[in-house]
């Protein structure tokens, strides 16, 4: 990568990755879905074969967090493949989905993310020297609107969108603080 240029490459490819509980209370996994987590040494090559040089990736945190305990093999996975083909990933770290034992208007969610983004952080950071690029929270304002004002996902929230949105920044803010805790070398990208 060129001291000039954020990202390897000028497109970035990228893969569906939307986790969220649906309005029939099915959590939605579309990585597992369109198999990109069975086929994912293969859809990188594929993205080196078209000349891509970069991904986004999200981190499915329902699977990484399970309470207690972090899990962060699937990402790993990822890192691994991504090396192997010279693929950039830019990191989701909360696309739609969080995990069922955490409400998303507590205070325990503003907090529970930004241990989940400290340590992520601290995985990416472990595995190797580029510089690290994260969305914290995919779409903020879609997100406020479909899960707290429309009622279009978990959690069903109608005529709260404001406070969903301000919410979803707090997290965002505090997932930052703690990636920059660990790694200051860290990019912020917010794609709204």
């Amino acid at each position: 990568m060129s001291d000039s240029a954020l990202f390897r490459g000028f497109w970035l490819a990228g893969f569906e990755s939307a986790c969220h509980i649906n309005r029939q209370g099915t959590r939605l996994d579309l990585v597992t879905a369109t198999q990109h987590d069975r086929e994912l040494e293969a859809d990188y090559t594929r993205v080196r074969e078209l000349g891509f040089a970069g991904v986004r990736e999200s981190v499915r945190w329902h699977l990484v967090d399970g309470g207690r305990r972090l899990d962060f093999s699937t990402v790993r996975h990822m890192l691994d493949a991504a090396g192997r083909q010279d693929v950039q990933i830019l990191w989701t770290l909360c696309h739609y989905g969080w995990p069922e034992d955490v409400a998303l208007l507590s205070s325990g969610f503003v907090e529970r993310f930004a241990r989940y983004c400290g340590a992520m952080a601290r995985v990416v950071s472990d595995h190797g020297d580029e510089i690290p690029f994260y969305t914290p929270i995919n779409e903020i304002s879609f997100f406020a609107w479909a899960a707290g004002e429309m009622g279009l996902m978990y959690p069903f929230g109608v005529g709260r969108g404001a406070e969903c949105k301000r919410q979803l920044v707090r997290a965002a803010i505090a997932g930052i603080e703690a990636i920059w805790e660990v790694d200051p070398r860290a990019r912020i990208i917010h794609v709204d």
